[in-house]
């Protein structure tokens, strides 16, 4: 597992010294405080990305109470995980032209939420759940990747707006497996981890109606543009 740091430290370096040669000026801040709006896209891609990591970290223990084997359990997670491909690839070249993507958004946390119900009432179509469960994830991945670029109105506002949300929204996104953990060792059972899934996954209908309405942070609020290269 450690070998995946190599490529990471070479692309640092190359940055490194890039970002030697550049000379940036220093923006003013988003005025987070005062904009709400911003905060929107880091508890949407949180939210999303938590339940991902839940069903990534749990669902196989799921599947293995519910009497699949190791191996069964062990694919079917892949099959989900697989489906996802499709639609976090295509979601943002539809979602894009749209002015408005919260009818995406409904119909995308619908699906994630309707794959982990679908284990908890039917385990044993789980092959049809995964299925949905990674439709609905998926997409909700590309809708998430996609908000900032739509929201920011310049290289600058997609920039800032993407750095908060994927440093917050991982950082959120961290607890969700532990949290289920918990979950799990109070109640000795699924049915709650379950339950909690279908809510974290609902609950991103909240900040997702307000990051997926049509609005624009500009280039304008950070600040100064950023410089090109020196000399």
């Amino acid at each position: 597992l450690a070998a995946y740091a190599l490529p990471a430290a070479a692309a640092a370096f190359a940055w490194g010294r890039a970002g030697a040669r550049t000379r940036i000026a220093r923006a003013r801040p988003l005025g987070l405080r005062r904009v709400w709006r911003p905060w929107s896209l880091p508890a949407y891609f949180g939210l999303q990305a938590m339940s991902f990591y839940c069903g990534l970290a749990w669902l196989p223990s799921i599947l293995q109470h519910e009497g699949y084997g190791e191996a069964a359990a062990g694919s079917l997670l892949a099959l989900t995980n697989a489906v996802q491909l499709a639609p976090a690839l295509l979601v943002p070249v539809l979602a894009a032209r749209l002015r408005d993507q919260r009818p995406a958004l409904a119909v995308l946390v619908g699906l994630a939420a309707a794959g982990f119900a679908g284990v908890l009432v039917a385990p044993g179509a789980a092959v049809l759940w995964m299925l949905v469960l990674g439709l609905g994830q998926g997409g909700s991945l590309g809708l998430g990747l996609l908000l900032p670029v739509l929201r920011g109105a310049g290289a600058a506002a997609v920039a800032a707006l993407a750095a908060l949300s994927l440093s917050v929204g991982y950082l959120v996104a961290s607890a969700g497996p532990t949290i289920v953990g918990l979950a799990h060792d109070v109640s000795g059972g699924w049915t709650l981890p379950l339950l909690l899934m279908i809510g974290i996954t609902l609950a991103q209908l909240l900040p997702g109606w307000a990051a997926a309405r049509a609005w624009t942070i500009g280039d304008a609020d950070l600040g100064r543009r950023p410089e090109g290269p020196a000399g």
